[in-house]
């Protein structure tokens, strides 16, 4: 930041207790990593109606990221593309804003809590129903070996 005279623009405030107040109080958050899994940084962003600019790498933000409706999605590694797509966003904070609120009603509608709490459900039954079925092949094999 300090090479690129930067300083005076850039502003990392390092560790909070209260991330929601800060992706609330910016236009948009920013995520460069190279590698990433489900990012919950981007998640939290879109679920504080933050729009988000994120490289497009595997496992995350491409799942979460509809590019130019809810945020923005930059080949990896573009380091000038990420740029621009922040300098547009900055530029233009009435569309910058209408994509935190379409990233809102994404996670709303994509990603709550009773969703997640079916998800969980049917997992859990899909599993018993398996371990019954195992356990009733089971039995039914060695009745039968038993019989022979």
């Amino acid at each position: 930041m300090n090479n690129a005279n930067l300083t005076n623009h850039i502003k990392l405030n390092g560790y909070t207790q209260e991330p929601s107040k800060i992706y609330q109080s910016a236009l948009f958050s920013i995520l460069a990593s190279k590698t990433e899994g489900f990012s919950l940084s981007v998640l939290e962003s879109m679920s504080n109606a933050t729009a988000v600019v994120s490289y497009d790498i595997r496992y995350g933000p491409n799942e979460l990221i509809d590019n130019g409706e809810n945020g923005v999605l930059v080949q990896k590694n573009n380091i000038d593309r990420l740029a621009e797509a922040m300098i547009s966003m900055f530029n233009h904070p009435k569309t910058t804003i209408k994509m935190g609120k379409a990233a809102l009603k994404k996670v709303e509608r994509k990603f709550n809590q009773e969703i997640h709490a079916n998800s969980w459900e049917h997992v859990v039954r899909v599993a018993i129903e398996n371990r019954q079925l195992k356990n009733k092949n089971s039995k039914a094999t060695s009745t039968k070996l038993s019989a022979e």
